[in-house]
């Protein structure tokens, strides 16, 4: 079994090409050394991060408390979906999908209007958690196609 999270945020100052791609290779470096896996989106209009994570349960909170203390970006909602059978994205340390990549199915507004307005106040965890799966799945298969 596999842990995994996703989570959103907003940026505090923008990023330029170079510098997403300093910290996407950065994260897939320190990824590989801790064993998760995932992939990293930036929505330029909204300032906007999102990110899935998966990997050992320790090493994905303590890696999310890592990143919910970086002061490039404040978070906004973090979803824990716990334990999967197996990784999505067993080859991607730490991928950046462009919003080129989403634009055909705009899976990027769906996943950050989930966890910016789905709260269990409202929603049961278990359909975040459905939500956020099914859409992590269709990512998966299409990113493999």
């Amino acid at each position: 079994m596999i842990f995994s999270l996703v989570y959103v945020s907003h940026a505090v100052a923008p990023f330029d090409d170079s510098a997403l791609e300093t910290l996407a290779a950065r994260a897939s470096q320190k990824n590989s050394r801790l064993e998760i896996t995932g992939y990293l989106n930036l929505n330029r209009t909204r300032s906007t991060f999102f990110q899935y994570l998966e990997g050992p349960q320790q090493a994905v909170l303590d890696l999310t408390a890592e990143i919910e203390r970086d002061d490039r970006h404040r978070v906004a909602n973090i979803v824990q979906i716990g334990e999967i059978e197996s990784r999505l994205f067993p080859a991607w340390n730490m991928c950046y999908l462009d919003p080129g990549f989403f634009q055909a199915i705009r899976m990027e507004d769906i996943l950050e209007t989930v966890l910016l307005t789905m709260s269990e106040r409202t929603f049961k965890r278990e359909e975040v958690v459905s939500t956020v799966l099914r859409i992590a799945r269709q990512i998966a298969n299409r990113k493999a196609s």
